[in-house]
Parts: C-alpha cells; sequence; structure tokens
C-alpha cells in the first residue's frame, strides 16, 4: 500500500489522518487501539543512503 502525506485511505476502514505525514510504500499495516486512543504501525523496507568516506584518520580528545 502507499502512503503519502496526512490522509490515508485504507481499506474495509476508509480514510484516515496521521499525526505525521507519512511517504512510504508498506509491506503490512497494523491498526491497534489502546486506552481509547489508534495506532497505526506499518512495515517497510528502505535503502539507506551512503555517505563516502572523506578522511582515514579520526582523532579523539578525552579530558579527565
Amino acid at each position: 500500500m502507499e502512503l503519502n502525506g496526512w490522509s490515508h485511505k485504507l481499506p474495509f476502514i476508509g480514510w484516515v489522518k496521521t499525526y505525521e505525514p507519512i511517504e512510504a510504500t508498506t509491506q503490512k499495516i497494523t491498526i491497534s487501539r489502546q486506552a481509547g486512543d489508534w495506532y497505526l504501525s506499518c512495515s517497510y523496507e528502505f535503502t539507506p543512503n551512503l555517505t563516502r568516506k572523506t578522511t582515514e584518520v579520526v582523532g579523539v580528545v578525552v579530558n579527565k
């Protein structure tokens, strides 16, 4: 399921709004209710953005 933005149309439930925007293609969505609040849990894969190594030396300063 493709999630994009603040509002999402879920099967069997309809439109829901999220507290934060979500932009991901999910593999699994779990909806649960605890103490009167609803929670949306998503499972998805992502590819990390790797950065190139710019230096060969790392320095550490220890103050006593």
